[in-house]
């Protein structure tokens, strides 16, 4: 496939697209798994419904090898900039304990959950969106722009992915969550640049892979 700049914005406007076909918003997981525990069915759709969505872009990084500077391979293989992940770390964590005290005024836990489902949803979200994201949509950008436009382009597109289920939610129940919205965007917007520098320093997808996971973890388990 001969890629390029317009091709890859394309692209990666489509995965929002069809997230917002597959995403589970539309209520799949309850057509699907009617019988069975409702929260067990939702975190089944959610693994499979991002490994289809994900497929597309595992294939675009194999076959456009020859093109993006990163290869699939060495997208798990490079060795991490471990310095930048702790400190990153670090001070995501000091973040959440921040949120969690000014939110419940206390240490506090979120006990609605069952740690199984949120360890297997968060796993699959944080590798499935970074090769998307990262391994795909930065990783492609750097053949055409700099290291800076290319991590911009790439959070950009990654802060459109969370804006499908809001507008679902409108027109299936008429409610539009249009302040969440923008502060998740602000938030999103700013962990995808921290996930493309975690990239960009380790030529790896391992780092941004690590501190996903342990941003969605974290914020679920500790500020609901």
């Amino acid at each position: 496939m001969k890629l390029n700049k317009k091709k890859v914005h394309i692209l990666l406007f489509c995965a929002a697209i069809l997230w917002a076909i597959v995403t589970d918003a539309w209520g799949y997981s309850s057509l699907l798994f009617g019988n069975m525990d409702n929260d067990w069915g939702k975190s089944l759709y959610g693994i499979i419904s991002r490994g289809i969505w994900c497929i597309p872009f595992m294939f675009l990084i194999v076959k456009c090898d020859d093109i993006i500077p990163i290869g699939f391979k060495d997208l798990f293989s490079n060795k991490c900039h471990w310095k930048s992940i702790i400190i990153i770390f670090l001070v995501n964590t000091i973040y959440i304990m921040a949120a969690m005290y000014v939110n419940h005024g206390d240490f506090w836990v979120n006990h609605d959950i069952r740690i199984s489902q949120l360890l297997l949803k968060f796993l699959m979200v944080c590798f499935v969106e970074e090769i998307v994201y990262r391994g795909f949509g930065m990783n492609a950008f750097l053949a055409f722009v700099s290291e800076r436009k290319a991590n911009l382009f790439s959070a950009i597109y990654f802060v459109l992915l969370h804006f499908p289920s809001y507008f679902i939610h409108w027109y299936l129940d008429g409610t539009f969550a249009i302040t969440a919205m923008l502060t998740q965007a602000v938030y999103v917007l700013v962990l995808g640049l921290i996930f493309g520098y975690l990239f960009r320093k380790s030529k790896s997808i391992l780092p941004p892979m690590i501190i996903h996971f342990w941003s969605d973890f974290a914020s679920v388990m500790f500020i609901g």
